[in-house]
């Protein structure tokens, strides 16, 4: 099953976990700007996007393209805590 062109994966089943969006923003912005050069070849960020916007941005497209190509998608939220 390819992944919008971006990997290929011979898997059975993918499954798409979704995280809270400020908590996930609120990580993101602390990612390296070696990762930030490689995410800048898959999701549309420009050069004068605030580290916010940026952290935004990718989290959004990110979240689109892996629900595009998961069986199942879901909260981890919705799970109760063991």
């Amino acid at each position: 099953m390819a992944l919008s062109g971006i990997f290929y994966y011979d898997y059975k089943s993918i499954f798409h976990q979704i995280r809270d969006p400020l908590d996930s923003i609120s990580s993101i912005v602390t990612l390296t700007p070696k990762s930030w050069a490689w995410l800048k070849s898959w999701v549309p960020i420009e050069k004068d996007d605030s580290l916010l916007k940026k952290s935004m941005k990718y989290w959004y497209h990110w979240n689109v393209m892996a629900e595009q190509n998961a069986q199942w998608s879901y909260k981890v939220e919705d799970f109760p805590i063991i």
